[in-house]
């Protein structure tokens, strides 16, 4: 069932891959025939949308989706995330989210966390106090570093290679996203259903909910965004265990990325 693989062999035999109409011709056939992979209707967002406009795109089919019965979720048409997402469908064949849905425990979130966090701190316990800052860094002084880790929907490169494109997922929570859009399972990254299983626990804590998902990163929309620097602190750890990257690549310590978790309605992951 190669629905999508064929558009990405055969691009560079098309001779047409420098033709901005015929390209955005073929994506749009890409994401079609994702829709039907996965069954669920799909939308390309024009290119060129602003941050803002994305945001007010994901609040207003959220509210949409209440009322209908889907969830909303931003994603990247980039070759190497739609052919894992066929693959990951080709070995399971038909009914593929509910096979999941049945055969992964969704109750171990917080526990795979907990334990995940032990481990880094075991195998990093020369550097725990490098990992944890001697004190609070406030990350909102430094504006430009600020902005480098904390922009929201940064994670989508509106190229002329791909779109990026709204799916409507038809189901009751959002933490079930991840049994239609099977991401993970790679590298540093999470396996699918530990993703799944860490997205439901922070939704029914956080009110996290998926929002955007491409090749290497994840974005939430919180909607309970976190006031305390104790409870901070603590979803800061959290994310280290989930992404060691988002400290080791990004913030530098646990404390300096606790002050982006602080109010803030995006929480953003990405795997090297």
């Amino acid at each position: 069932m190669k629905l999508l693989s064929n558009f990405f062999n055969n691009k560079n035999k098309s001779g047409l891959q420098n033709n901005q109409n015929n390209i955005s011709k073929q994506i749009q056939n890409v994401i079609d025939n994702f829709s039907k992979l996965i069954g669920c209707g799909c939308t390309i967002i024009p290119k060129n949308t602003s941050n803002e406009k994305l945001t007010q795109i994901f609040l207003s089919e959220l509210e949409n989706g209440k009322k209908i019965g889907y969830f909303p979720i931003i994603l990247s048409s980039e070759q190497i995330f739609i052919q894992d997402i066929e693959e990951k469908y080709n070995s399971e064949c038909e009914n593929f989210h509910e096979k999941i849905l049945n055969n992964i425990d969704v109750l171990q979130g917080e526990e795979f966390l907990k334990s995940t966090l032990t481990t880094l701190l075991s195998n990093n316990s020369e550097d725990n106090d490098d990992i944890y800052g001697q004190s609070y860094v406030d990350i909102k002084k430094n504006p430009k570093l600020y902005k480098e880790l904390h922009n929201p929907f940064n994670s989508l490169h509106n190229s002329d290679e791909f779109e990026i494109f709204l799916a409507k997922i038809p189901t009751d929570k959002p933490w079930k996203i991840f049994a239609w859009i099977p991401f993970g399972g790679w590298n540093e990254c999470p396996h699918p259903e530990n993703i799944m299983s860490v997205s439901k626990y922070w939704y029914e804590k956080h009110g996290a909910i998926p929002a955007v998902i491409t090749s290497d990163s994840i974005q939430f929309y919180v909607l309970d965004p976190i006031k305390e620097f104790e409870d901070a602190l603590h979803v800061a750890e959290e994310h280290f265990a989930f992404c060691p990257d988002s400290v080791f690549q990004g913030a530098e310590t646990i404390n300096a990325l606790s002050s982006l978790i602080i109010e803030s309605s995006i929480w953003d992951f990405w795997w090297d």
